[in-house]
């Protein structure tokens, strides 16, 4: 398991976030080498959380690829940083206690959509 972060790369034009500005992506990977959790931080000061449970929604989805700490995957993205389990634990209870967690749950979309396959 470990956990990074790295910029935003952009949310889908049907994705509401879209319109919320310029994000940081905080990512717990499992040994599977796909994300567990994810957050989502606004510079706004707002947040976004998704895990397997809570995988899509208006706002946007859990993060679905593959991930490595092999070093040619990592070369590609100069913003990654590899952050500690304490500091994924502290932006994840951060994001349950977001205003935008009640519009999430309201507004998910894991009940329309297939689940994602891990492995």
């Amino acid at each position: 398991m470990f956990y990074f972060q790295q910029a935003g790369l952009g949310f889908q034009k049907w994705e509401a976030a879209c319109e919320f500005g310029p994000y940081t992506d905080v990512v717990e990977v499992l040994d599977d080498q796909y994300a567990n959790r994810h957050v989502v931080l606004f510079q706004t000061g707002q947040s976004l959380r998704y895990d397997r449970d809570h995988w899509i929604d208006d706002f946007g989805r859990l993060m679905g690829a593959k991930f490595s700490k092999q070093p040619k995957w990592m070369d590609g993205r100069r913003s990654l940083v590899l952050i500690s389990a304490k500091d994924f634990a502290t932006y994840w209870t951060r994001a349950l206690s977001s205003t935008l967690w009640s519009q999430q749950s309201l507004r998910s979309l894991t009940g329309k959509y297939r689940p994602p396959t891990f492995a």
